[in-house]
């Protein structure tokens, strides 16, 4: 009909590996996204990343961030850049609560 208009979303690729991250773990600085990464040492560092499509409740990271990195969940507002902190691993939980991605949270 006319004046009408429909979102559509076409599925299509293959499967693929990719890095899933709650959307409370991104931050948005001016027009950038970015994670709060947990290194070896628990220091935090700032690292700006690209977003893909959210898939099952998560969000999928396209650039900037490594499968098996720590990530900041918790906390998020509190934490700094070089701040040392005491990580505990938890669940990333999908929009249905099933376990996704081993991540860390910074309290």
């Amino acid at each position: 009909m006319p004046g009408l208009y429909a979102r559509v979303k076409v599925g299509g690729g293959q499967p693929h590996a990719a890095v899933l991250v709650e959307d409370a773990a991104i931050g948005t600085d001016q027009d950038k996204k970015y994670v709060m990464v947990v290194d070896r040492d628990n220091r935090v560092q700032y690292r700006e990343v690209t977003l893909g499509q959210t898939h099952e409740g998560l969000r999928v990271i396209s650039k900037g961030l490594q499968p098996g990195e720590r990530i900041v969940v918790n906390g998020l507002q509190r934490v700094r850049p070089n701040d040392v902190v005491k990580a505990n691993n938890v669940a990333m939980n999908s929009g249905d609560d099933a376990p996704a991605v081993k991540t860390a949270s910074a309290q």
